[in-house]
């Protein structure tokens, strides 16, 4: 599992802390990833004010500020839950790419994203900052995925596609090329998304339906 490709950032392991902000099944995914790359995983520290075998946020600033040359990545799957960490995070970020992924040369990747195992970034592609991309995940050339977005297993995202920040791919959707996936929206797993979604609203169905929250709580009842 390399770092150095694809304009993803290196670091040196060495001596080195690693903090992962959360504590659930993702971040021991995050875990994982790092004992493959070398990692001893007595440097992996988990950060969560609610968890047994983790440090608290208090705790990780007062480390953080003893040692600035840590690394630090969210270890959490969810837009708002990432958007809501992001004062928190401290030290210097880093991002991951699972060695069963590919990306582009041509393509962008920004500090603490998690390109996971199948994931595929096609060309010219830009991804912002916080970003997962999880199993078997594909990002069409020239598209734009922005900060603290997640796409979920199996979903496949067409050419020249713009992903707002804060948005949630569900799993095995589909975004057909040249359409724009609003500010803070969530696409439903399955979906197949054929125009654009509007900010802060629901995508669901085949062809997909689009929903404010409110109407889709509505409807939920």
């Amino acid at each position: 599992m390399a770092l150095s490709d694809a304009n993803l950032p290196t670091f040196d392991p060495e001596g080195r802390t690693f903090y992962i902000l959360g504590s659930s099944g993702f971040a021991r995914e995050i875990k994982n990833y790092l004992s493959e790359m070398h990692v001893d995983t007595e440097q992996v520290v988990f950060v969560d004010d609610n968890s047994d075998d983790s440090i608290n946020v208090m705790e990780y600033h007062t480390r953080i500020n003893k040692d600035p040359m840590s690394y630090s990545i969210m270890g959490v799957g969810h837009p708002k839950i990432k958007i809501k960490m992001a004062d928190e995070i401290k030290g210097r970020l880093f991002s991951i790419k699972h060695m069963r992924s590919y990306v582009a040369n041509s393509s962008e990747i920004g500090d603490g994203c998690v390109i996971a195992p199948g994931a595929v970034i096609s060309n010219n592609a830009k991804i912002g900052r916080h970003v997962l991309l999880n199993y078997n995940t594909t990002i069409g050339h020239d598209s734009v995925v922005d900060d603290y977005s997640v796409v979920s297993p199996n979903a496949s995202v067409g050419g020249w596609v713009k992903i707002d920040s804060g948005v949630y791919i569900g799993a095995g959707s589909q975004l057909i090329e040249r359409i724009r996936i609003g500010e803070n929206s969530i696409v439903g797993m399955g979906a197949v998304v054929v125009r654009d979604v509007p900010k802060n609203h629901m995508a669901v169905g085949n062809p997909a339906k689009f929903y404010s929250f409110e109407e889709w709580e509505e409807k939920r009842r």
